[in-house]
Parts: structure tokens; C-alpha cells; sequence
């Protein structure tokens, strides 16, 4: 969420569009443990989206004192109507917002 708020997207504004994003699949590699008091760095990025009503983010953890990587994720999010929970078109003020923040990124996985 904080990315979101970030982007100008807050709650407050979800609410007032009748709109979020909401996630309908995930994927996690647990690569290493962490450790009590382990200082760690979470980010996440958007890599995909279509416009209209679904988006691709990943996720990394890494712990700070190593800089080793503990978790990548990825999820697909849909955008829904808060109402009625029913998928709905992405508003122009979640495109002018998220849309800035979608990175290209050349893998050979495609992600």
C-alpha cells in the first residue's frame, strides 16, 4: 500500500473512486531465512499492465547487513469495483497514477 500512497493512490482516494486493486494471483520463492532483529528492505515495482483492469507487480526482500535476497514474489492485481466487488475498468486517475511506475525489465524468465 505504501507504493500506492506514494503514487498519490491512497485509500481515501480508493474510496472516493469506488475502486481497487485487489490481488487475484501470487507467487512466492522463499529463498532464505531471516533472523529475529534482521534489518530487512522490501520493494516492489509494477512490471505489467494492460490499461484496463489488471496489473503485474514483483516483489524482492533483502536482508540489509548482507544484502542477500530472502523472498521474490509476484502477483497480479484487478482492478474492482469497492461496492459491488465486481471487476471494473481502471479509472484515468489509477492510469495517470500507476502508469509512471510500470518498469521495463529484460529477463530471460519474461519477468
Amino acid at each position: 500500500m505504501a507504493h500506492s500512497v506514494a503514487l498519490g493512490l491512497d485509500l481515501e482516494r480508493y474510496r472516493a473512486l469506488d475502486r481497487a486493486m485487489v490481488i487475484r494471483h501470487s507467487e512466492f520463492d522463499d529463498l532464505r531465512a531471516s533472523r529475529e532483529n534482521d534489518a530487512i528492505a522490501v520493494a516492489t515495482w509494477i512490471v505489467d499492465w494492460d490499461r484496463k483492469l489488471s496489473m503485474r507487480r514483483r516483489f524482492q526482500v533483502v536482508r540489509v547487513t548482507d544484502g542477500i535476497t530472502l523472498l521474490r514474489a509476484a502477483m497480479r492485481f484487478v482492478c474492482i469495483e469497492l461496492s459491488s466487488g465486481r471487476p471494473r475498468r481502471l479509472p484515468q486517475e489509477f492510469i495517470d497514477g500507476y502508469g509512471p511506475a510500470v518498469v521495463t525489465i529484460n529477463s530471460p524468465r519474461g519477468d
